[in-house]
């Protein structure tokens, strides 16, 4: 299989130099920082760079808060809540690209959404990372829309296609261990031409749990067969419980 960097999603307590070392001493080279949500405003960014900069750990990418849903949700069909959470995530962005950051993980909403609003939410969402996107372009960034698991939208290719469309400023972070309503080797072979960043653990095909690869039902051949059919050679990133 294609040789990758190999790295972890990390929140407030490990963005520090002494860990980045551990990271680095035990093969890991990058970071992607992503926090508790009330973690998001204790963020020192100079420090994390500066961090990083000393120990040579790369700042692959930001995963954007998601909660609480009520004021914090793309989807939201509360306009004020729409755009105080675009508004909050632009912040964020701005932040984050200044310490050179250039990749941002979305989730498109929260849940549960019940079906009869599937259609409208996932226009909202779409109107919501669109309008991320302008921001994330402006600060030479990008935005990777997630696949997420039971209601949320972005539970299958479909829902994912739909909410990038053609705008080169978005693309896709894949999560191995969301999907239940395809196989994450289908979805790759549907979206894999747009993906810009992974998220890797294993699951029981029921639930997302974040586990190791081995520990839960994942074809790791066959995903890591489908994984190098996307050309992707970024980061090969563990998000772990």
């Amino acid at each position: 299989f294609m040789k990758r960097t190999v790295g972890l999603s990390l929140g407030l307590g490990y963005l520090n130099e002494e860990y980045f070392k551990k990271m680095k001493d035990s093969g890991v080279d990058a970071v992607e920082i992503s926090c508790a949500s009330a973690d998001y405003e204790k963020l020192d960014y100079r420090a994390i760079q500066q961090a990083a900069d000393r120990t040579g750990i790369i700042l692959w990418s930001f995963h954007y808060p998601f909660s609480p849903f009520d004021k914090l949700n793309l989807a939201s069909l509360d306009e004020n809540v729409r755009r105080a959470s675009v508004a909050y995530l632009s912040e964020l962005t701005r932040k984050a690209s200044d310490i050179g950051i250039k990749r941002f993980v979305v989730h498109a909403s929260g849940e549960p959404i019940a079906e009869e609003n599937r259609a409208e939410s996932l226009r909202v969402a779409r109107e919501s990372i669109a309008e991320l996107a302008v921001v994330a372009k402006e600060c030479g960034a990008v935005i990777a829309v997630e696949d997420l698991p039971r209601t949320c939208l972005g539970n299958c290719h479909g829902d994912i296609l739909a909410l990038i469309g053609d705008d080169p400023t978005l693309g896709v972070c894949f999560d191995s261990n969301h999907l239940t309503a395809e196989r994450g080797e289908d979805f790759l072979a549907a979206v894999g031409h747009r993906l810009i960043t992974v998220h890797i653990s294993d699951f029981d095909f029921i639930n997302e749990r974040h586990w190791l690869p081995g520990e839960g039902k994942i074809d790791w051949t066959s995903m890591m067969q489908a994984l190098d059919a996307t050309g992707y050679d970024g980061v090969f990133l563990y998000e772990l419980s």
